[in-house]
């Protein structure tokens, strides 16, 4: 997914939010990988909690969540025991 545009999908699923005019104050990204949709949404105002399964890829998110001044609260957890 390297080639995916995370602000552009954000801002499309922010929208949707709008549209039908429930748009979050707290998000949580389930299977959030490296943080990178965390990241947008966090940056847009919304609290974001990210939960994946892998601990590399939660290290990186971090690292991302870091590089951009957010709080992001970041959990080890598999979806299905979520």
């Amino acid at each position: 997914m390297h080639d995916v545009d995370y602000g552009k999908k954000t801002e499309y699923v922010l929208e949707l939010f709008n549209k039908f005019d429930k748009v979050p104050s707290l998000l949580l990204d389930v299977g959030c990988g490296t943080g990178s949709f965390s990241v947008e949404f966090a940056k847009r105002g919304i609290d974001v909690i990210g939960a994946d399964i892998s601990e590399g890829m939660l290290t990186v998110a971090k690292e991302r969540a870091k590089e951009n001044n957010l709080d992001i609260l970041f959990l080890n957890q598999c979806a299905a025991e979520l």
